[in-house]
């Protein structure tokens, strides 16, 4: 058995969901919308996470912050890190501007989260 509190909105639901080996089949419960038993079930079955982060800026001290487009499979978390270390950008740059596509060989792209000039 599983506990989790629902993060897609502000009630903060806490949802329990049968494990799925012992049973074959999701049985979540205490989820008051759609929206929380579906976020249960993707948690369970295929965890996701938007990564956030800062990359080196050429010739500048200064970071960039830096964040995945939607969420990454959870298991691709240190391997797309790997990859974001070894990220230079070169300014201007704008929000939105993709600095790595397909982030650790999934479809998820990087972002630069602020405009710098």
């Amino acid at each position: 058995m599983t506990k989790l509190t629902c993060i897609v909105c502000p009630l903060g639901c806490q949802i329990t969901v049968a494990d799925p080996k012992m049973s074959g089949e999701l049985h979540i419960t205490g989820h008051r919308c759609v929206r929380g038993r579906t976020y249960a079930q993707t948690e369970i079955t295929t965890p996701r996470r938007v990564l956030t982060a800062v990359v080196a800026i050429e010739n500048s001290p200064r970071l960039l912050p830096v964040k995945t487009d939607r969420p990454l499979p959870k298991e691709l978390l240190f391997t797309a890190m790997e990859e974001v270390k070894g990220i230079r950008v070169k300014l201007p740059v704008k929000v939105g501007t993709v600095l790595r596509a397909n982030l650790a060989g999934s479809d998820v792209n990087l972002v630069a989260s602020k405009n710098m000039a």
